[in-house]
């Protein structure tokens, strides 16, 4: 369900920060078995760990850095910048299944106004 929002992100990365995108990936494989992306649209609490552990537990560039990476271009890509705070905040929380569900919603909403 995802795949369409999984490559708007991964273009984003690659283009914008690779070295920061393949960083992430090797995180992400070497903790949990799985790339980025796939974390991501699972499991998002435990991408933004990554990227809070990374920034050595400094919340405010965790926030920043997992908003401009991953929730900024899902958020363009559904034309709904107004989830971008709730987004960040659910994954912070680590509730996953309300992340996952906001995003599922918009992307319903966003089909539904294409017909």
């Amino acid at each position: 369900m995802f795949e369409e929002l999984k490559e708007a992100v991964r273009v984003h990365l690659k283009s914008k920060v690779p070295g920061m995108y393949q960083l992430l990936e090797f995180l992400a494989s070497l903790n949990y078995g799985k790339s980025c992306l796939d974390l991501l649209f699972t499991s998002p609490s435990k991408v933004y760990l990554l990227v809070l552990q990374h920034y050595q537990g400094n919340a405010t560039t965790a926030d920043l850095i997992f908003r401009m990476l991953f929730i900024n271009p899902i958020t363009s890509h559904l034309r709904r910048p107004e989830l971008e705070h709730r987004l960040l905040e659910l994954a912070k929380l680590g509730n996953d299944t309300a992340f996952l569900e906001l995003i599922r919603k918009a992307m319903i909403d966003r089909a539904s106004d294409h017909t």
